[in-house]
């Protein structure tokens, strides 16, 4: 399930690394190009983020056009 996201990093260039927090049992996955390092909670995670970094530059989580998060949310149906 995560080889296909960690294939795709490599092919961008992305160093993949993890680092695993044994008291916690928690690991994260670091990715490094150049200057630019991401980290996420898994492989798919990790890619995603990849790709808003490179769409969006290190500053992504300040991209405010429109809240689409919000119109999917609520035009969703209740089940």
């Amino acid at each position: 399930m995560y080889n296909p996201a960690l294939y795709t990093l490599k092919e961008k260039g992305y160093e993949v690394s993890a680092v695993v927090y044994e008291e916690v049992e928690e690991t994260r996955w670091i990715a490094t190009k150049e200057d630019v390092v991401v980290i996420g909670f898994n492989p798919l995670s990790l890619l995603g983020l990849v790709i808003l970094t490179e769409q969006y530059g290190e500053s992504w989580q300040e991209y405010n056009k429109i809240d689409i998060y919000k119109d999917i949310i609520a035009n969703s149906e209740s089940l």
